[in-house]
Order: structure tokens, then sequence, then C-alpha cells
């Protein structure tokens, strides 16, 4: 593998500042938000409509068990 003589001797964060990268870390973590985004924005075919559906069916169970309904 070929290094570029700038780089040559220098720490893995360093070569990724000076060549204006992120690191794998950071990168993974962007991943993670941008798909966050996209299921939140998919509405009612994402799972986030599917989890807060979810939910509002366990607070009527809890609301309906509090008031003696069932």
């Amino acid at each position: 593998m070929k290094m570029v003589k700038d780089l040559e001797g220098k720490l893995y964060e360093e070569w990724l500042r000076s060549l204006g990268l992120f690191s794998l870390k950071k990168r993974r973590l962007r991943g993670d938000f941008t798909e966050v985004f996209n299921i939140l924005m998919r509405g009612s075919k994402g799972v986030a409509t599917d989890l807060c559906s979810d939910q509002q069916q366990d607070l009527r169970k809890e609301h309906d068990s509090e008031s003696g309904e069932v």
C-alpha cells in the first residue's frame, strides 16, 4: 500500500483530520441518525408509527383497568 508522504508517521486521527474525514465511529453514528430520521419520516408505513400505536394501546389498557372497564 502506498502512503502519502505527509501522512507518514502520523496517528490515525491525524490522518483523518488532514484528509477531512470522520472517524468510523462518527460515520456509523451519522448513519444511525439518518436511519432514525428515515423511519420517522415514513409515517404510517414505518416502525415509529407501530411503536406509537403500541404505546397508545398500553395507555388505553392502563386507563381502562383504572376506571374499572375491561
